[in-house]
């Protein structure tokens, strides 16, 4: 049984490596006109969602871009904290573009990565 992005149904292959599903989400985060902002698109190449989800989640399921994946859990079992998804991420962008351009910022330099113009 394969897993399913909630949002969009597209099927998941489990045969594609962590990168393959990561330029498979910027793909489909740009082609659905979330993702425009280079910066933003740099910071999501460069830094690898499944390392934040717990051992044993599914491989596709961070580069799900409509799905969170929950990380932590209270002894009684409510959610303490989770992985958000990429479309919710770019949605906060979009409605305070001030500080997160400067939380792209500080990102990119501390990755290293390419300053945007």
């Amino acid at each position: 049984m394969t897993q399913a992005d909630a949002q969009t149904g597209i099927e998941a292959d489990r045969t594609l490596s962590f990168e393959a599903l990561r330029e498979r989400m910027i793909a489909e985060l740009i082609g659905s006109g979330v993702l425009t902002d280079p910066a933003i698109e740099a910071a999501f190449r460069a830094v690898p969602r499944e390392v934040f989800a717990p051992a044993g989640t599914p491989a596709e399921l961070p580069y799900a871009i409509n799905d969170v994946v929950e990380t932590r859990f209270s002894e009684d079992g409510r959610i303490l904290s989770s992985l958000s998804a990429p479309v919710m991420l770019l949605c906060t962008n979009a409605a305070a573009p001030e500080p997160a351009g400067r939380s792209a910022k500080m990102l990119q330099s501390r990755l290293r990565l390419p300053q945007a113009p």
